[in-house]
C-alpha cells in the first residue's frame, strides 16, 4: 500500500478503527466515564456507616474522580487498543488492512486526541448533570463548572494588562496536556512488546533525566561565560517577560508535538513481523 491519502479509504479504515476500540476498551471508558456516579454512591455509603446520615459531597472527592477517569484512560487505552499491534498474529493482521501508513496514523490521532475525550467528557459531564438533577443537596454543583469556575480565576490573576496572560487559556493547556501524553504512551504502547505502560514511564524518567542534565550543563556554561547583554527597562519590563514565556511556551509546544508525531509515523511505517 503506497503512502498517499484517499478519504473513502481513510473513513473505512476510521471506522474499523473505532469499532475496534469500542471492542476492546468501550466497557472500559464507560466505566471511567461515570466515575462520578461510583464516587458518589461510595462518598454516601460511608457517609451514611460513620455518621447514620447522607453528606454533600465536597469538590475535594469530585475533582479526583475525574482527573483520575481521565489519567487512567490516557495510560491504559492506547495499551490496551494499540498495544495488540506488537503482537505477531495481530500485528501481522493490521499491516495488511487496506489503508495507508498515513491514514493508519492520522486515524491513531483522531481516536486518542479527539474521540476518546470527547466520549469521557460527555460521559462525566452526563452522569454529573443527573446527579445534579436528581441529587441537589448532597451532589450538588457539577465537579467541570466548579473546575472551570476555579481555573478562571487562577488565570485572570496571572494576566495584566489588556488580558496579557502567562499561558494560553486553561481548556487549551488541559487539553495539550491530555494530548501529549496519550500521544507518548501510544508511542511506547507501539514500541514495547511487552510491560508497554511500565516502560513507557521508564523511558520518560530516563528522558527527563538527560534532559535536566543537559540543560544544567548548557546553564552552567552559559551562567560562566562573559556576555555583554544590553537590556533595556523596556526588555525587563512584566509584559515582555510574559509575551516571551508564551512564545517559548508555543515553541515547546510545537517541538513536542511534532517530535512525538513524527515518531509514531516512523513506527508505523517501520513496523514489521
Amino acid at each position: 500500500m503506497n503512502n498517499t491519502f484517499d478519504i473513502k479509504r481513510f473513513w473505512k479504515y476510521l471506522v474499523y478503527d473505532l469499532t475496534n476500540a469500542k471492542n476492546n476498551c468501550g466497557l472500559t471508558l464507560l466505566l471511567l466515564g461515570a466515575m462520578p456516579v461510583f464516587m458518589f454512591f461510595f462518598y454516601e455509603l460511608f457517609s451514611f456507616i460513620g455518621a447514620g446520615s447522607f453528606s454533600p459531597v465536597h469538590m475535594g472527592a469530585k475533582i479526583p474522580s475525574i482527573i483520575t477517569a481521565f489519567v487512567i484512560a490516557a495510560l491504559f487505552f492506547p495499551a490496551k487498543h494499540y498495544g495488540q499491534i506488537t503482537g505477531k498474529k495481530e500485528g501481522s493482521a493490521w499491516i495488511l488492512l487496506p489503508a495507508s501508513k498515513l491514514e493508519k496514523w492520522f486515524s491513531m490521532l483522531l481516536v486518542t486526541c479527539v474521540v476518546v475525550p470527547a466520549f469521557l467528557l460527555a460521559e462525566t459531564a452526563a452522569c454529573e448533570g443527573l446527579l445534579s438533577l436528581i441529587f441537589p443537596n448532597t451532589y450538588g454543583e457539577m465537579t467541570i463548572a466548579g473546575i472551570a469556575g476555579g481555573l478562571n480565576m487562577a488565570w485572570n490573576e496571572m494576566s495584566i494588562g489588556d488580558h496579557v496572560t502567562l499561558f494560553m487559556s486553561w481548556p487549551y493547556t488541559l487539553y495539550l496536556a491530555w494530548c501529549f501524553t496519550i500521544l507518548v504512551f501510544t508511542l511506547g504502547s507501539i514500541y514495547f512488546k511487552k510491560s508497554k505502560i511500565g516502560k513507557t514511564f521508564l523511558a520518560l524518567f530516563l528522558i527527563s533525566l538527560a534532559l535536566s542534565v543537559i540543560v544544567a550543563a548548557v546553564v552552567r556554561i552559559v551562567a560562566g561565560a562573559d556576555f555583554d547583554l544590553q537590556l533595556t527597562p523596556a526588555d525587563l519590563s512584566q509584559e515582555g517577560f510574559i509575551r516571551l514565556a508564551r512564545t517559548v511556551q508555543y515553541v515547546m509546544y510545537t517541538i513536542q508535538f511534532a517530535l512525538v508525531d513524527i515518531l509514531l509515523y516512523l513506527r508505523i511505517k517501520n513496523i514489521k513481523h
